[in-house]
């Protein structure tokens, strides 16, 4: 749907198809993150500098939004993965603020002469489609927190490199408490409706399990440095313990194919959704 047909949906994930007319990077996530605001800059330069800076009251590491890298199929050459011309490929921006998704929506309208302009990656014009909404969802967080069902298998796919800041060296797994503690942060940061955070991790912790995984390390670049994480899915079980809370962990859960898990999920990283 279009975001003035929806009843004032303040998240939503937009997926736009990308035809570039000549090899990119195809890892390359900061070229997408420096695309991307400068078109939302065309239409709303107050969204543009919020997307950049985290807002008032926000941790700093957070923004609005959480973006991928390219998705498709890239090219193995000499000089790396590449995009290769006249291909096309996917890129999905989620949008954590209702006056973030009316950027998005107008940045990319194809009924007006800037939707249909070329995106710029790497000063390489890329052809933009957006299919007849754009919008693979939209909803509210009050929607989310109110349609959350106690359901005790949680399953994740992470569609691009995923990590986490921690203290251990080597690449942490997916566990409950990594993902739920960055979901809680932002949902505090951008939802407006409070949630019990030590009540859910505790919960997190004595009755959520890691289950099954199916993850292989992958990376991104990011300007000149190289972050690296994981790609694939993972599964967790709920034992016993609050229906209520993990009926939270649930609306979490969900809450991830927006917000994205682990660092760095406003350039490229962590972009997630439930299996």
């Amino acid at each position: 749907m279009r975001v003035s047909d929806a009843t004032t949906p303040e998240i939503g994930v937009l997926l736009l198809k990308l035809v570039p007319q000549s090899s990119i990077r195809f890892n390359s996530a900061r070229s997408v993150h420096a695309a991307l605001l400068r078109r939302i800059e065309l239409v709303n330069p107050e969204i543009s500098r919020l997307l950049h800076d985290a807002p008032h009251g926000a941790p700093s590491s957070d923004h609005p939004w959480a973006i991928s890298p390219l998705l498709g199929q890239p090219e193995h050459t000499a000089q790396g993965l590449n995009a290769l011309p006249g291909r096309q490929y996917t890129i999905r921006v989620a949008a954590l603020l209702p006056q973030v998704v009316q950027a998005l929506d107008a940045a990319f309208d194809a009924d007006h002469p800037l939707g249909r302009e070329p995106l710029f990656l790497e000063s390489v014009p890329c052809h933009v489609i957006r299919e007849e909404t754009g919008w693979e969802t939209l909803a509210t967080y009050g929607h989310l927190l109110n349609t959350a069902s106690p359901r005790r298998r949680i399953a994740l796919r992470f569609l691009s490199p995923t990590g986490f800041r921690t203290a251990r060296a080597g690449m942490p797994t997916p566990t409950p408490r990594l993902c739920l503690e960055g979901y809680l942060r932002k949902w505090t940061a951008f939802s407006g409706l409070s949630m019990p955070a030590e009540a859910i991790l505790g919960y997190a912790e004595e009755h959520l399990t890691v289950r099954r995984t199916q993850l292989r390390p992958a990376s991104v670049r990011l300007g000149w440095s190289v972050e690296e994480g994981v790609v694939g899915w993972v599964e967790w079980w709920a034992e016993g313990g609050s229906p209520f809370l993990l009926r939270l962990v649930n609306a979490l859960a969900n809450y991830a194919s927006y917000c994205g898990t682990g660092m760095k999920t406003a350039l490229g990283m962590g972009q997630t959704t439930r299996l």
